[in-house]
């Protein structure tokens, strides 16, 4: 049985892309839905997988509360070359996207625990999120020509 390689990162920078808040909410909480989106990104010549990670509280009219943050994770140069698939490009496994993802949106949940402070969203919970409902598949980067 071939040993598996394990794959080690690092995470190289936490960025926040895009934060609003509304003034004043005025509405009864039960009205107000969490949104959550997961983009990856991806810099294969730096072997960097990076989550942008989407919390959004709205109502039917409008954001009330929205931050997207990127978290960016470099993958040792052994770990990235496992994921290469010959002659299609770099295959990286529907689990391994899990588990950036959920580093990335516990991340992002402290971003919102500090960003919120002193607004009516300070109290929100944000609730547990399954990454295996948002993240379902491999991504293939297919190879540069």
């Amino acid at each position: 049985m071939e040993k598996a390689t394990p794959i080690r990162f690092v995470i190289t920078k936490i960025e926040i892309e895009n934060f609003k808040v509304a003034e004043t909410v005025s509405e009864n909480r039960d009205s107000i839905k969490l949104g959550t989106g997961v983009v990856f990104n991806f810099d294969t010549t730096n072997h960097v997988i990076a989550p942008s990670i989407t919390f959004v509280y709205k109502n039917d009219k409008e954001v009330l509360f929205e931050l997207t943050a990127q978290c960016s994770f470099m993958i040792e140069q052994v770990g990235w070359e496992a994921f290469k698939e010959p002659g299609k490009g770099t295959l990286i496994p529907v689990a391994f996207l899990q588990h950036l993802a959920f580093n990335a949106i516990n991340t992002v949940r402290g971003i919102v625990f500090c960003k919120s402070e002193g607004t009516p969203f300070a109290d929100y919970i944000i609730p547990m999120i399954n990454v295996e409902n948002i993240v379902k598949e491999n991504i293939l980067i297919p190879d540069a020509n």
